[in-house]
């Protein structure tokens, strides 16, 4: 279902950590086919080391030709 895709997640605080951790242990999704953003500058590094994702603070770019959104707020 996931094959071929590509996934942004605009919210990467805990909850987006575990969906995307859960992804990449259980769905045809790598680390390259996921982006995400983050509200704290300090929290880049930190997920992108993580996850082993691309992460960023720029939402546009974040979600800029992906196959699928999603935007997680609390």
């Amino acid at each position: 279902m996931l094959a071929k895709k590509t996934l942004a997640v605009v919210g990467v605080g805990k909850l987006g950590e575990a969906l995307i951790s859960g992804l990449l242990k259980n769905s045809s999704l790598a680390a390259e086919d996921i982006t995400g953003s983050v509200g704290k500058t300090t929290s880049v590094e930190r997920v992108g080391k993580k996850l082993g994702i691309k992460v960023s603070q720029n939402n546009i770019e974040t979600v800029k030709g992906k196959d699928i959104l999603s935007l997680i707020h609390i």
